[in-house]
This record gives structure tokens, C-alpha cells and sequence, in this order.
């Protein structure tokens, strides 16, 4: 299990501003001024799950620290 983080993403285009689910470690997080903890979850999926519970405008998992997740939309 690891502990997840969720980041706001200016570089997304949309009508709400979006945020992606980060694994701690990510290189995305250097910069954790706008980062939100999340919790311990066994995957990114289910830290997404949750953080959408919270915070309904959640993008996606990284691609970069959730390869597992890639491709994958979560809705």
C-alpha cells in the first residue's frame, strides 16, 4: 500500500479546474504547495475513487507514478 496525493493540474483545459492522483514520490509532487493528502490505498485506483468522493473534479491518475492506471478513465 502507499500513501496518495491529489495536485491541482493548471495545464488541464476545462470549465473546472482539475487535479490529477499522485503516488508519493512522484516527481509531479517537488512542488507540494498545492497538493492534498489522500490516505494509504493499496492502488491509485481506489485513491482516485476516493478523492472523487471529496473533490468531484478529480482528472486521473498520473501516468508517470500510476503506469497501472494508464489509459484508464475513471469516472
Amino acid at each position: 500500500m502507499d500513501y496518495y496525493y491529489l495536485k491541482q493540474c493548471p495545464e488541464i483545459s476545462g470549465a473546472e479546474k482539475q487535479s490529477r492522483v499522485h503516488r508519493e514520490g512522484c516527481s509531479h509532487l517537488k512542488d507540494s504547495s498545492n497538493s492534498i493528502y489522500l490516505g494509504h490505498f493499496s492502488s491509485c485506483r481506489d485513491a482516485t475513487d476516493h478523492a472523487r468522493r471529496i473533490y468531484p473534479y478529480v482528472a486521473e491518475c498520473c501516468c508517470d507514478c500510476c503506469p497501472e492506471s494508464r489509459g484508464l478513465i475513471h469516472l
